[in-house]
């Protein structure tokens, strides 16, 4: 009997390789900042993430601001990523 392996193995890297979650608190923080906007806790937002930045931003900032503030969240995360990277339990093993 011959045993085949997949050539690759794809994996989600946040919460499933890595805990993040205090990067996505700050992020979203770091643009409601920029707007004036009250801050938000980790139990705030987490649980209830329901929408894409893309779909709730326009909710938040307003249409005229919406595209600018999804900009300024994705920048603070490509710039700060691996400042917050924790690997869970058994991901560097894995």
């Amino acid at each position: 009997m011959t045993i085949s392996f997949p050539k690759a193995i794809f994996f989600d890297l946040d919460g499933t390789l890595a805990d993040t979650a205090q990067m996505v608190v700050d992020a979203h923080n770091h643009v409601r900042t920029l707007y004036n906007k009250p801050l938000i806790s980790f139990n705030d937002i987490f649980g209830k993430i329901t929408k894409s930045a893309r779909e709730v931003f326009p909710e938040i900032y307003g249409e005229e601001h919406a595209l600018k503030a999804e900009e300024e969240l994705y920048k603070f995360t490509r710039e700060k990523r691996f400042d917050y990277l924790k690997p869970l339990p058994g991901a560097v093993q894995l």
